[in-house]
C-alpha cells in the first residue's frame, strides 16, 4: 500500500512538473534504502521544498492544506487543545465551530492522533493538512513558547505521558515553566 501512494505521489509531482523521472527513481531508491517517506527523501535529496510535497499530498488525499501563516487562529480554540497536546502530536487547532475542531497535522491519516484529541478535547475533529515546519512555528507564535521547550515536549515518549512519576519534570510541569 505504501509503495502504491509512493508512486501516486510521484505522479503527481511529476505531473505538476516538480520533480522529472529520474528525480522520482532517485527519490523511491533512496525511500527504499532509509525506510522513511517518498516525500521526504525528495526533500532531502533536494528535488523539492516542503510546501511542494504537501501541495502534491493535499491533492492525492483530497484533503485541504493549509499555510499557517495566511490564517489567524482565535485564541478560544487554544484554549480547548493545552499547548502539551499540540507539540507532542504535532497538531495545531485552527477552528472551532459548534462541536468541531479542525486541527492542522503533518499527516491527516494518523488515527490513533485524530482518536487521543477527539477523546481529550470532546470534540468531534477534522484535520486539515499542514507543514510541519509551518505547525511549530505557529505552535511557538499562539501558545508562546520558547523553540527549547517545544522540543523537550516534543521529544517526551509516550511512555513520558502515562507514567510521569518515573520522570522528574512531567509534561505538565514543562507546559507550566514555558514563557507564555
Amino acid at each position: 500500500m505504501r509503495d502504491r501512494r509512493s508512486s501516486l505521489l510521484g505522479g503527481i509531482l511529476i505531473q505538476k512538473k516538480l520533480i522529472t523521472k529520474e528525480h522520482l527513481e532517485l527519490g523511491l531508491n533512496e525511500h527504499k534504502k532509509t525506510g522513511e517517506f517518498l516525500g521526504a527523501s525528495l526533500i532531502k535529496l533536494g528535488f523539492i521544498k516542503e510546501n511542494d510535497l504537501y501541495s502534491a499530498l493535499s491533492k492525492q488525499l483530497n484533503i485541504p492544506y493549509i499555510k499557517l501563516k495566511e490564517i489567524q487562529i482565535d485564541a478560544k480554540v487554544l484554549e480547548k487543545l493545552p499547548a502539551k497536546f499540540a507539540c507532542h502530536y504535532k497538531v495545531m487547532p485552527i477552528k472551532l465551530e459548534e462541536n468541531t475542531m479542525t486541527i492542522a497535522t503533518r499527516d491527516p491519516l494518523d488515527v490513533r492522533t485524530l482518536d487521543d484529541i477527539r477523546l481529550f478535547s470532546g470534540f468531534n475533529v477534522i484535520s486539515v493538512l499542514a507543514a510541519e515546519s509551518d505547525i511549530s512555528e505557529a505552535i511557538r507564535k499562539y501558545y508562546g513558547l520558547g523553540a527549547e521547550t517545544i522540543e523537550e515536549i516534543i521529544n517526551v515518549t509516550d511512555k513520558d505521558l502515562v507514567m510521569p512519576e518515573t520522570k522528574t519534570e512531567t509534561i505538565d510541569e514543562m507546559a507550566e515553566d514555558a514563557s507564555i
